[in-house]
């Protein structure tokens, strides 16, 4: 078995050394001490079936000159990688109330003030850099959890922005979901291409979909610059559930018949997906501070010589005038069928140079937890430390929070009224 595996190169090293690990939290209710134990099995089968996940990294420098980072497999086991964290707060105050009947808004509220700060991953609030796991040897996976009042449990899954990005991440959850579920604690799920780091040189650029020249001068170089020196010193993550019946009735509501572009055999009406509508409200939202937003679009589904699984950080970022855009999400539609950025490179240039930037990650088509879950959403120490690692942009991520509502995690101060506000969970 391969011992060390090369993960980044080059231009990318540097990258992911400033990327915070992902990581998210989530609830699940009716657990017990068999779940416990089925969990336990299926972290060692996702382990198994990928080696790296027992890894911890390094930079070298290859025989080319180039730096490069390394897995060094082996170094991590399963008591490491999976921790049960004891609750100081295992019995709920008289005056709280019962899990199970907490509405979505006070059971975030509960896990946020009194749950989260006693995850040790989370101590300061913060997630780890790519560069800090590599100066501390640190894992690149780990699951802790958290026996909650009324068999609930806490539970939170880290991987390292090193060895993948978000379609990874949750291609990992799922790995785990499917062991976790299975009789035989079996994974039933297509297999993570580890290899897929070989693909590319720079896996956050594809060769056919390198942004223009103006826009990586703004969105990299200047603007971050701007954004230090100008910018907020700190930026408090926040969350906002938003309703999903609502954002169904903005679907029907604003889309624009008279300018159709997307068609099927069945209609010939445009049709506006839930992202559509939640952009354009933080658009809207937002305009004060960022006249443009970034979308990351996930470049699997955009080259040919990509495949779902493969490991890496594909991520391209496109561009979005926040003023047309803002309270009108058939332009958001526009933009992202296209892929083309409705802003020219002169006017995405002036306005990314002006670090009034938020960059949009959307979690919402990657979802994938342990069954019972009832609540799941980003770690706010993503963005926390995201902020404070470069501290160039605000940033949001999209997320699916519930059945009944979606969430946003954001950085960025929003002003209330207009579509934003008018979906909201209640």
């Amino acid at each position: 078995m391969e011992e060390v595996k090369v993960v980044c190169r080059g231009m990318a090293v540097e990258f992911v050394k400033d990327a915070p690990t992902i990581a998210s939290f989530s609830v699940a209710q009716n657990w017990d001490e068999q779940k416990t134990s089925s969990l336990r099995a299926a972290i060692q089968s996702v382990l198994s079936a990928n080696p790296i996940l027992t890894s911890c990294l390094e930079t070298r420098k290859a025989d080319n000159g180039q730096h490069e980072m390394v897995a060094m497999f082996h170094t991590f086991n399963l008591d490491e990688l999976f921790k049960i964290i004891p609750n100081s707060s295992s019995n709920l105050p008289a005056e709280e109330k019962p899990l199970n009947d907490m509405d979505q808004q006070e059971l975030l509220a509960y896990l946020d003030q009194k749950i989260i700060p006693q995850f040790p991953s989370h101590v300061g609030q913060q997630t780890r850099l790519g560069g800090e796991e590599v100066k501390d040897k640190s894992p690149v996976f780990e699951v802790q959890m958290m026996e909650l009042p009324g068999q609930y449990v806490c539970y939170t899954v880290l991987l390292s922005h090193c060895i993948g990005d978000g379609a990874i991440y949750y291609q990992v959850m799922e790995q785990l979901n499917s062991a976790f579920t299975s009789s035989s604690g079996t994974i039933e799920t297509k297999a993570i291409n580890w290899d897929g780091y070989d693909k590319m040189d720079m896996p956050t650029v594809g060769p056919h979909l390198v942004p223009h020249p103006l826009t990586i001068l703004g969105l990299f170089v200047i603007g971050p610059k701007v954004f230090k020196k100008f910018g907020p010193k700190e930026a408090e993550p926040y969350i906002l559930l938003l309703s999903k019946k609502k954002i169904n009735q903005k679907k029907i509501e604003l889309v624009d018949h008279d300018n159709d572009s997307t068609t099927t055999t069945t209609t010939t009406r445009e049709y506006l997906t839930s992202n559509d509508i939640v952009v354009s409200a933080l658009c809207e939202a937002m305009l004060d501070d960022a006249t443009v937003h970034t979308q990351a679009v996930n470049m699997r589904y955009k080259l040919d010589d990509l495949e779902p699984n493969d490991a890496g950080s594909y991520v391209l970022m496109s561009t979005l005038g926040a003023k047309e855009a803002a309270g009108n999400p058939n332009v958001v539609h526009k933009v992202n069928a296209s892929g083309q950025s409705n802003m020219s490179p002169w006017k995405s240039f002036l306005s990314l140079s002006r670090g009034k930037v938020v960059c949009n990650t959307s979690w919402t088509g990657l979802k994938c937890v342990l069954d019972g879950t009832v609540a799941h959403f980003p770690s706010k120490g993503f963005l926390r430390t995201r902020f404070r690692s470069n501290g160039s942009s605000y940033a949001t991520v999209i997320f699916e929070y519930d059945d009944e509502a979606l969430g946003i995690l954001a950085t960025c101060p929003w002003k209330k009224g207009g579509l934003l506000e008018s979906i909201l969970l209640d």
